[in-house]
């Protein structure tokens, strides 16, 4: 009787043992677990906090960028006197018009490429024109479906998608000299009546002709 008693008790023993063992390999595996995602939320926090410090850091070096340009821009403007007949042209970041003999342009906005006065003698305009054209690119995609290998079925059909892109590289250019190199300037398309207006002899078809 002894003997079957100590085996129950030994048997108990072990099983409580086993049962031990497994309740603890789950709590190592939890526990596992969880320092996984502390430590993944962790990075994650570190990662967003960094990126947003770097968007700052942007945000505050074109701002400084910006104002210093306004400050620039207003400083310049300051000993430029305009005329009521100045047109803007350049998709409206300068001013252009004709004095005397000369054709000036000035900067419209903080936003031009630069913002010295240029004074250009008409004399030295060779002639301007128009360049570029307009090109369109049509392009689709869709149509295909899910298909399962198992049952050997389509899906749903994706719709077809068609789009175009237009790419336009049309400009007026007005091409001069400046001592003994000769420069160009870049307006927009539509500024080509503008010059029109302001120096018609200077069209290069009117300019060719004059020459021969």
């Amino acid at each position: 009787g002894s003997s079957a008693y100590s085996l129950h008790c030994y048997l108990v023993c072990c099983f409580g043992l086993n049962l031990c063992r497994h309740y603890l390999g789950l709590f190592v595996f939890f526990a596992e677990g969880l320092g996984f995602f502390v430590i993944l939320d962790i990075g994650l926090l570190i990662w967003i906090g960094h990126g947003w410090s770097q968007l700052n850091d942007e945000i505050d070096c074109y701002e400084r960028r910006t104002k210093t340009y306004v400050q620039a821009y207003y400083a310049a403007q300051k000993n430029i006197e305009m005329p009521k007949s100045s047109v803007l042209v350049c998709n409206g970041n300068f001013y252009i018009w004709k004095e005397e003999k000369a054709l000036n342009l000035f900067a419209a906005s903080y936003k031009a490429e630069f913002f010295k006065k240029i004074v250009i003698d008409i004399e030295d305009i060779y002639f301007y024109s128009r360049e570029g054209e307009i090109t369109t690119r049509t392009y689709g995609y869709g149509g295909d479906s899910s298909y399962s290998v198992l049952t050997g079925a389509h899906g749903k059909i994706n719709p077809v998608v068609i789009d175009t892109s237009v790419n336009d590289t049309r400009r007026t250019q007005l091409v001069y000299k400046k001592g003994n190199t000769d420069c160009s300037l870049n307006f927009a398309y539509e500024d080509y009546l503008v010059l029109k207006r302001l120096i018609p002899e200077k069209d290069i078809a009117v300019a060719q002709i004059a020459q021969h």
